[in-house]
């Protein structure tokens, strides 16, 4: 995970506006391998970024509109027991498998496997599935990070990066402890990809430094944990601060102007396309 132009990396989280200016608005072509390719290595140019950041949860969502698969997960009554009939289904893992050595192949970054992190995803799922939308309880994390990693184990080796877990911009007293993510961070190890985790409206490393967790993207710097860290803020006048070799994540607005972002990413030293 390191950067080529700079000292730290830098990640660019600019899926909607690369959309609105590579595809017209339209969705992410996640069933199509050759158009997803050519999608995400325009998005590399349009860009500049470092790292390319895959979000397979939203390949997983396609799946989630099949109907057979929509009425299996609505069928559970459990809060974790949706994302288990996702995450199971045959048919998603190959179509986010294909999907990640697509992408894998076709840029000339590394790929960020990114996915809402196990208690975040168990909620989305429940909610789909018809069940109350409440806050996941500490079992419901758990055993939605068992379901995460053996969805991981299933799909194996991808050739991935890192994948990145992400929080959402819930504060720090709302997150479930990440520890429970232990199932994920093991899966990981095993199969030798770094684990990072996004937090965007809590600090990095909010519980301290975690097994298996090797760097923590955030809205704020650390309180004296000396992890590597990285900031994840809007396009601005200065990249994303960072620590030890970590990248900083920029956000990129959907609607912004390509001539604005391609002279702020020039103003840092960055190579980008504005067309």
């Amino acid at each position: 995970m390191t950067g080529r132009r700079m000292s730290s990396p830098l990640w660019v989280d600019g899926a909607a506006y690369c959309r609105n200016r590579l595809l017209g608005g339209a969705a992410v072509p996640w069933t199509d391998p050759g158009q997803l390719a050519s999608f995400l290595s325009r998005s590399v140019a349009l860009t500049g970024t470092d790292a390319v950041l895959v979000d397979v949860g939203q390949a997983w969502q396609v799946r989630a509109g099949d109907p057979s698969l929509m009425e299996a997960m609505a069928r559970q009554t459990r809060r974790a027991r949706p994302l288990r009939a996702l995450l199971g289904d045959e048919r998603g893992l190959a179509l986010v498998g294909e999907a990640v050595r697509a992408a894998v192949a076709a840029c000339t970054v590394p790929v960020i496997a990114v996915l809402p992190s196990p208690a975040r995803w168990a909620q989305q799922t429940a909610v789909s599935a018809g069940l109350p939308d409440t806050p996941p309880d500490q079992d419901t994390a758990d055993a939605a990070a068992m379901y995460v990693a053996g969805a991981l184990q299933a799909l194996g080796d991808l050739g991935v990066a890192g994948y990145l877990l992400h929080e959402g911009d819930g504060p720090a007293r709302e997150l479930p402890h990440p520890g429970s993510y232990e199932p994920v961070a093991n899966v990981a190890a095993h199969l030798r990809v770094p684990v990072v985790v996004r937090t965007d409206g809590a600090p990095c490393w909010p519980h301290g430094p975690l097994p298996g967790v090797q760097v923590w993207l955030g809205a704020t710097p650390p309180d004296g944990v000396g992890r590597p860290w990285g900031l994840v803020e809007n396009l601005g006048a200065a990249p994303p601060a960072s620590s030890g070799g970590a990248p900083g994540l920029v956000r990129i607005p959907p609607a912004a102007d390509p001539d604005d972002v391609a002279a702020v990413l020039r103003s840092w030293g960055r190579r980008a396309d504005g067309s």
